[in-house]
């Protein structure tokens, strides 16, 4: 069994490039009627997995590739923390960006907090870019929220922020909340049944299951299938066995309480807390999850240790 699941993880990858999946995904579910925001090899998974965006900079992006953000889990220096912000108001003046501002800077805000949570943000950073986007808001009325809400993930969504708490329902009807799971590692996926991106993960999922102590880790999903049903299928066909919150129960499935709290424009996203709550990873995927997750669950054991013995 391992070594067929171990099979999978190599070749399947190579399968979902042949099959015409991109790796990551911003559109939205089938009955949200709306066409992709981005091109294939755009997307969000693509990018994070330095795939076609990992140049040295690409001019229709203006944003360098999130990978040349990565800083190893320290924090960024003053000079990045500048590029980014400087690179945020140069791409919403352009030209094409006023002629579909809000749409446009959406696509740009996303590029741009998805680079900020390559790295930690001092205090200091942390309130120069929230006052940032705060004059944004204000210069930009008719897209505050969008600005609003881009405060929001950088006060409560980057690394080292505690997560904020999730309460809603799994696919039973049953209420839990995120914080039930305090002391334990956990993943959170953002996904859906509709989008094949987020079908690539599943044979990590059950990797991750079966490689992973339920006492120390745990894999939570939030739902944006439309179709109640569809999510049930799926978790019962794909031995999905994890707990999901279903979220698309909203006019738009993509758009459901929890994923419009977390600001979720990509699927799918993925976040790691340590056992405190507190966010160390977003957007590892595949093997590089199971990865993240093995050395977070070392690190727990080995703060616990002293208190154990």
């Amino acid at each position: 069994m391992r070594t067929l699941r171990a099979l999978v993880i190599f070749v399947l990858p190579v399968i979902v490039v042949i099959g015409g999946f991109t790796l990551g995904c911003r559109t939205e579910a089938p009955d949200a009627g709306s066409a992709p925001l981005v091109s294939a090899n755009e997307s969000v998974g693509f990018e994070d997995m330095g795939g076609a965006d990992s140049v040295s900079h690409r001019s229709d992006i203006g944003f360098l590739s999130p990978v040349q953000y990565d800083t190893g889990g320290e924090f960024f220096s003053d000079d990045v923390v500048d590029h980014l912000m400087a690179t945020l108001d140069e791409l919403l003046a352009r030209p094409e960006t006023l002629e579909d501002f809000e749409g446009q800077a959406n696509l740009h805000l996303w590029r741009y907090t998805t680079r900020l949570n390559k790295g930690y943000l001092t205090p200091a950073q942390d309130s120069r870019v929230v006052a940032h986007l705060g004059r944004l808001a204000v210069a930009h009325p008719e897209a505050a929220t969008l600005f609003e809400r881009g405060s929001f993930m950088v006060t409560n969504l980057m690394l080292g922020k505690e997560a904020p708490n999730i309460v809603g329902s799994d696919l039973d009807g049953v209420r839990f909340e995120l914080s039930d799971y305090r002391g334990k590692v956990v993943a959170i996926v953002f996904s859906g049944h509709w989008c094949g991106p987020c079908r690539s993960e599943y044979p990590y999922q059950r990797l991750l299951l079966e490689v992973m102590d339920k006492e120390e880790f745990v894999l939570l999903g939030v739902n944006s299938d439309g179709d109640l049903q569809v999510a049930m299928d799926a978790k019962v066909q794909e031995e999905l066995d994890y707990r999901l919150w279903w979220d698309g129960h909203g006019e738009k499935s993509t758009d459901g309480p929890i994923a419009t709290e977390w600001n979720v424009t990509g699927w799918p996203t993925i976040y790691v807390l340590d056992e405190n709550g507190v966010i160390r990873n977003r957007g590892a995927r595949h093997e590089k999850l199971i990865t993240i997750a093995k050395e977070l669950v070392a690190e727990m054991k080995k703060n616990r240790a002293p208190v154990d013995q």
